[in-house]
């Protein structure tokens, strides 16, 4: 489900009152936010969403591994999958991003991000599904460098049409759904249609899923 400008309810999670509390501040001045909540543990998250609190939007803070961290995030991406998370964190490594893609993490920045890109970073996520910076470009070719290093999985693939293929590789482009209709000339629909089908035959749950298959099968 995409969400239009103007539309987002963003909760912010993080443990730090004084940067639950800047940030609030940052983006109670960002038109494109309807709502802002703020929350201290995943804990009291989990519990606000089972009681039915409205949200489209996470920023949640990743300081360390951490099992219940982990545990909440598969929750929402399975349970909640309207939901778009953005991870913030001192510091990322590919290998940590590459498990929170698996998480459903849809984007990922550091605390030296300036505020342009972070009000960039909710906007594109609440309505694309996915920020893809550099940090998530550098992580996916590291994952792609290990998969060439220990070879692609073979006889899992089943056979994509044309299009489809010139979809991933759009997708991989961060290319929007009408840019897509209009390089491949067909109606968004049908591009909905399409990456809809991709999901079905992969079992990819967002774009992310779609372009981390992708890779993992040599496809781009």
């Amino acid at each position: 489900m995409q969400t239009a400008p103007g539309d987002i309810l963003l909760c912010i999670v993080d443990e730090h009152k004084i940067i639950r509390n800047a940030l609030a501040s940052l983006f109670s001045k960002h038109h494109h936010i309807r709502e802002l909540i703020e929350m201290e543990t995943e804990h009291e998250l989990m519990e606000q969403l089972y009681k039915g609190k409205q949200m489209n939007v996470i920023l949640f803070h990743w300081s360390k591994p951490d099992k219940e961290k982990k545990a909440c995030l598969r929750t929402i991406h399975q349970q909640y999958p309207f939901i778009r998370v953005l991870a913030m964190s001192q510091h990322f490594t590919p290998e940590v991003i590459n498990s929170l893609l698996d998480l459903g993490v849809c984007g990922f920045f550091t605390k030296n991000t300036d505020s342009t890109e972070l009000l960039e970073a909710i906007s594109q996520v609440a309505v694309r599904g996915l920020y893809h910076n550099k940090l998530v470009a550098d992580a996916l070719y590291w994952r792609a460098a290990q998969i060439a290093h220990h070879g692609p999985e073979t006889g899992k693939t089943p056979p994509l049409t044309p299009n489809q293929e010139k979809v991933l590789h759009l997708l991989w482009q961060e290319k929007s759904t009408q840019e897509i209709a209009a390089e491949i000339f067909v109606s968004i629909s049908a591009v909905e249609k399409i990456k809809q089908q991709l999901k079905e035959m992969t079992g990819a749950k967002n774009t992310i899923g779609l372009i981390k298959y992708a890779l993992k099968n040599s496809i781009i």
